[in-house]
């Protein structure tokens, strides 16, 4: 699902929108079942639909739709369920065996990223659309 919006079909987008924004709405939809009260949900949404590069689009639709949900979801959630959106960027270690030389792409540890998931966890607010590189260093 990475290529140009000349080459990408419609397929292409829809595939990025089922797999990852689908994916995990439907998480949600079927967790309501289960969750216990004052429970929270951490969608992962990613930094491209904020600021794109080349050859993304596909990706990026994906990451905003996942964003507007999650904000629009923590509307609707009763009995003190959270749900909030951490929005990545490249993880270091997942590129390592890949050739992206000719990219300058923006990049954090694992680490880092994780500390991310932590904060939406832990914290107590809802319907937020956290970037991780905000969050590194300040635990």
């Amino acid at each position: 699902m990475v290529g140009s919006v000349a080459t990408l079909s419609e397929q292409d987008f829809i595939n990025a929108f089922v797999l990852k924004t689908m994916a995990q709405i439907n998480l949600v939809r079927l967790g309501l079942r289960t969750i216990r009260p004052g429970g929270s949900f951490t969608l992962t949404g990613g930094f491209l639909s904020k600021e794109p590069i080349p050859n993304f689009s596909a990706v990026a639709m994906a990451n905003g739709a996942i964003e507007a949900f999650c904000r629009a979801c923590a509307l609707d959630l009763e009995n003190e369920v959270r749900i909030n959106c951490v929005s990545p960027v490249f993880v270091i270690e997942s590129l390592r065996d890949r050739d992206t030389s000719s990219r300058n792409l923006v990049t954090q540890s694992a680490a880092d990223t994780a500390r991310a998931y932590q904060f939406a966890v832990e914290g107590d607010f809802t319907g937020k659309d956290i970037d991780p590189r905000l969050v590194a260093g300040t635990q």
